[in-house]
């Protein structure tokens, strides 16, 4: 048996192990969570939020449920608080329809979603969510769409851009394209980059319509009319990606009073950005509108989408 060196035993040569075995061992540990996780949001959708069943909110959230969302840039609350006043407010007494799904990445899972309720009431949304020791702690929902203005944002729920999570790496695969977005594109407002990143056809789903598609060059010419004299500042953002979506969360400020914050997805084909999903901005921009004329139809939830309520 040949002898080995004390460098090829500290790296695993003796036991076997190898770069790319370990490698495999990390990424079924990372697929281990990312399923537990995502077992985990299947709780909180299809027997929680589908069921009106808010007395399980306990069990699966907090022991605190910190909340970045419309009516507070950092709001944390006690599971047990939460249950009452997801009860309370609740804008229907049963869901008639919800479709749903899920984007899971290591300790963050986001979602891309439309509920309808017996009242009529619809939300349409992208949110994200940091899971804990099996547990949901965290949230970010800045705002959504459908046709409760009770749930679009407000101004005095601006963040102060330290909600937006600190970002693990650099950005690779399909969150790279969003990495040029925003680095490239966005931060310096170079929209003659917009035909290299997006389309040929640039699907959007946002507060002027649930399907508005617009080529890659009718979008640059769209920015360019309307941000002649926008500053990007104080930027920050934080992306998960699984299989073709990415979902981003971030702030940035305008200069004149201006500011943005958001949770976005994003399907990638080919190398480019083809779809968005953008029901709602929160921040401080009096331009921002939303309209119930926004609505979601079902079909704009991407497939392979979970529906706990079909149609």
């Amino acid at each position: 048996m040949a002898r080995r060196s004390a460098a090829q035993f500290r790296n695993g040569a003796a036991s076997g192990i190898t770069a790319e075995s370990t490698a495999v061992a990390r990424g079924e540990a990372m697929g281990a969570k990312e399923g537990a996780n995502t077992a985990l949001m299947r709780r909180w959708y299809d027997e929680m939020w589908a069921e009106m069943n808010f007395a399980l909110i306990p069990e699966l959230a907090g022991p605190i449920y910190v909340r970045h969302h419309s009516r507070g840039a950092t709001d944390p609350i006690r599971a047990e608080d939460y249950a009452r006043i997801a009860a309370a407010g609740a804008p229907g007494t049963a869901v008639t329809d919800f479709a749903y799904r899920l984007v899971a990445d290591g300790d963050h899972v986001g979602s891309i979603g439309r509920m309808e309720f017996d009242t009529g009431v619809q939300w349409d949304w992208v949110q994200l969510f940091r899971i804990e020791d099996g547990r949901i702690v965290e949230t970010w929902l800045p705002g959504m769409g459908g046709n409760s203005p009770r749930v679009y944002p407000n101004a005095d729920a601006a963040w102060t851009g330290a909600e937006v999570p600190e970002s693990t790496g650099a950005a690779t695969g399909t969150k790279a394209v969003l990495a040029r977005w925003y680095d490239e594109m966005w931060a310096k407002c170079a929209f003659d980059l917009v035909p290299a990143i997006a389309g040929p056809v640039y699907l959007r789903h946002d507060m002027s319509g649930a399907a508005n598609p617009l080529t890659s060059e009718q979008y640059r010419d769209a920015l360019t009319r309307v941000g002649a004299d926008w500053e990007i500042s104080d930027f920050r953002y934080f992306l998960i990606g699984q299989d073709d979506l990415v979902i981003a969360t971030a702030s940035w400020t305008m200069g004149k009073g201006r500011q943005w914050d958001w949770v976005q997805a994003f399907r990638i084909a080919d190398g480019r950005m083809v779809e968005t999903w953008l029901p709602a901005l929160g921040g401080t921009d009096p331009m921002i509108r939303h309209s119930p004329d926004t609505r979601w139809p079902r079909e704009v939830i991407p497939a392979p989408f979970h529906a706990p309520r079909p149609a």
